[in-house]
């Protein structure tokens, strides 16, 4: 790798070196192992698994997001029909879906009792592709008929997108020691869709959960989530198969791992007796090898097949260009506006190479860590002598917290109505107060209000006159103004990569709140303020720490908090919080079992905002992506938990919360009926 320059790193050379030398050593006639297997993991070994491969070649390449199929899920060979869903919604295309099944189970269960007697041509067409089946195949067959949207218009777009990475993520698969044909594995996990998110939380074209990702040596925190960086992505996904390669001892069972979990593929080999993945499929009875578990091998294959010649099955297409940066390291934390300023770069730009940071973290400006490697677009390479150098003299002051700038908390307030109110984001409320529980503050608390760049930031231009609200401002700042209505700050959805709109213009000294503002109307106004997060996060969490003695307190566990979160947002400490707690954290933590921790009374406020963020970052997410359409009644059955039900429902644990009567009891029971969220993709 070429360096210059306090840290700038050049790609290009690197891959023309390594380029060469590919070329010199395979000169010697010296042949790759993944070369010689490839025949042997990516060729099918039956024609019962071929068809598997074709059939999601035929969803991959011929059949649009428009349309779907009925199909058998056992033979992918049987398809019962093909259904046009183009402009319907999605209750809709669900009844649709739910009437044609019982038309196709009514036929199936007819043609086994009766044969084609009495059957009409449309009925008996259904049936004809099956009709040496048996009576009790055919009624079975009619239980579990399933339905597959389309996807070549989606798959199509992805593989014009991976051009963009492909090269690099190849570069990295060879580094890792993993074959190269792997690279085409975010076809099927995300068709290379850079702003992929899950309804259950995985995110980028790799779709790594949070678990997995800090496993693997990705950050997701508020400010960066390296889980959308497709390089560093990337390494972590080589390294992620070449250990499931190494448990395994197979590419396809590796493969499989990806999507199933490395222990149950394990667990199946030995139920098994073989690491055959075809015998694997066709007759391992796994709980939850399923559907999606069965399938995942062959729809590699078949987006193998298709992404390696895509001419021959989607035409001439416009390839993505290769993306081209070179890297600085960011010496210094800086705030994103001041880094922008000093590249005299917008912010679309800036987030397009930089896809780690997050956009949320952009809009209120936080700071980007040092040592982080900016990723910057070929043509500010001339200047980057110029921006090191103001680099260099640049010195980034912190907010100033002034005791003359505070909030007095009265009936109805909340952190989240504070926080909308005057635009200053939840945790450096947490932060600046030292807040031991942020779900919980009362009437008459003086709540800090850090200043942005000295100037106290406001809710909105124009407040409808009312009574008066009870809020202290700099007394620098002259403190009359007369408003005339209410604005709406921000649009109802954002563009997860594109900029988001700026915050409200900060204090003016011809804009500061009219004395006569009803309380109410303070309320009001923070709901006006349309953001991401519906609704107050601070009250569907147990954020509360509980002093046990000197510097040490007392948390209850939240949902998706492990011990090495802890020691993040401590600063380090892990092997601490094991001796304070011996044997109560050694199989692991469950939700609301409490724990104690080495926590200065410093620390508190700092600790407590990156725990906000970091669930806040998780919802943030969520919503960016996702809306909850209204709710549906689940019957709980006989082994069911919270947990079973949101890996059924592919609804996230924090969401099913939300909507429990008591959201600190997870606990359910046989018969047992329960309020779900329906979930919606936006757009």
């Amino acid at each position: 790798m070429m360096e210059c320059l306090s840290g700038i790193k050049i790609n290009n050379m690197r891959n023309l070196i390594k380029f060469f030398l590919l070329v010199t050593i395979q000169s010697c006639v010296v042949v790759s192992v993944f070369s010689q297997e490839k025949v042997s993991w990516l060729t099918p070994k039956t024609q019962d698994f071929r068809k598997r491969i074709d059939f999601w070649k035929r969803i991959y390449s011929e059949i649009p997001s428009s349309e779907g199929i009925l199909h058998d899920p056992n033979d992918l060979s049987v398809v019962y029909e093909r259904i046009n869903i183009e402009g319907m919604t999605h209750r809709q295309i669900q009844k649709k879906m739910r009437e044609r099944k019982e038309y196709i189970r009514r036929v199936l269960n007819q043609f086994a009792k009766t044969g084609r007697e009495g059957m009409s041509d449309e009925d008996f067409q259904l049936v004809q592709g099956i009709a040496n089946r048996s009576a009790g195949e055919l009624q079975a067959m009619g239980q579990e008929v399933r339905w597959q949207q389309g996807l070549s218009d989606r798959f199509k777009e992805g593989v014009q997108r991976s051009y963009l990475y492909l090269d690099k993520i190849r570069e990295i698969f060879k580094e890792e020691d993993v074959p190269t044909e792997l690279a085409f594995l975010p076809h099927v996990e995300s068709s290379f869709n850079y702003r992929a998110y899950s309804k259950v939380g995985a995110a980028g074209i790799w779709q790594f959960m949070r678990s997995t990702a800090r496993l693997f040596g990705l950050k997701a925190n508020y400010i960066l989530d390296e889980r959308l960086d497709p390089i560093k992505a990337a390494r972590s996904a080589a390294r992620l198969l070449r250990n499931d390669y190494v448990r395994t001892g197979s590419w396809p069972l590796a493969i499989t791992s990806y999507n199933h979990g490395v222990h149950g593929i394990v667990r199946a080999v030995n139920n098994m007796g073989n690491d055959d993945i075809e015998d694997m499929v066709k007759n391992y009875n796994g709980r939850r090898f399923g559907f999606a578990s069965q399938n995942f091998f062959a729809c590699f294959i078949a987006a193998y097949e298709l992404a390696s010649e895509p001419n021959k099955y989607f035409g001439d297409f416009e390839k993505a260009a290769p993306i081209q940066f070179f890297e600085i390291n960011l010496q210094k934390s800086l705030r994103i506006k001041t880094i922008l300023d000093l590249l005299k770069l917008d912010e679309e730009t800036f987030l397009y190479y930089n896809r780690a940071i997050r956009p949320m973290a952009s809009r209120y400006n936080y700071n980007i860590p040092a040592n982080y490697q900016l990723k910057l677009p070929m043509e500010l390479y001339q200047g980057r002598n110029e921006f090191l150098s103001r680099l260099e003299i640049k010195s980034e002051e912190s907010p100033q917290i002034s005791t003359d700038s505070f909030h007095i908390v009265d009936h109805g307030d909340s952190l989240f109505t504070i926080s909308r109110f005057y635009h200053i984001p939840i945790d450096r409320l947490i932060e600046a107060n030292g807040l031991l529980n942020p779900s919980s503050i009362h009437r008459g608390q003086k709540i800090l209000l850090p200043t942005h760049e000295g100037i106290l930031a406001k809710a909105a231009k124009k407040v409808q006159p009312v009574a008066r609200v009870n809020v202290v401002v700099p007394r620098e700042v002259v403190t009359e103004v007369v408003s005339e209505e209410v604005a709406t700050i921000f649009p109802q959805t954002f563009d997860f990569y594109q900029p988001l709109p700026p915050l409200p213009a900060f204090l003016d000294l011809d804009l500061i709140l009219e004395e006569n503002v009803e309380r109410t109307q303070l309320v009001m106004l923070a709901q006006n303020d349309v953001e991401v997060l519906p609704d107050d996060i601070t009250k569907n969490y147990d954020f509360d720490l509980v002093k046990i003695s000197h510097n040490v307190y007392q948390i209850t566990i939240e949902i998706d908090e492990t011990l090495g979160h802890y020691a993040d947002w401590m600063g380090g400490g892990l092997s601490k919080i094991r001796a304070l707690n011996g044997r109560k954290v050694i199989r692991g933590l469950t939700f609301g079992q409490k724990i104690e921790l080495p926590i200065t009374d410093e620390m508190v406020g700092d600790f407590n905002a990156k725990r906000f963020q970091y669930h806040q970052s998780i919802e943030e997410d969520f919503y960016q992506n996702y809306t909850v359409s209204g709710v549906q009644t689940y019957k709980v059955a006989s082994g069911n938990s919270i947990e079973s039900i949101s890996r059924e429902q592919e609804i996230p644990l924090w969401l099913i919360r939300k909507y429990r009567p008591d959201k600190q009891d997870l606990n359910l029971f046989k018969g047992q009926e329960i309020e779900l969220p329906l979930i919606q993709p936006k757009g």
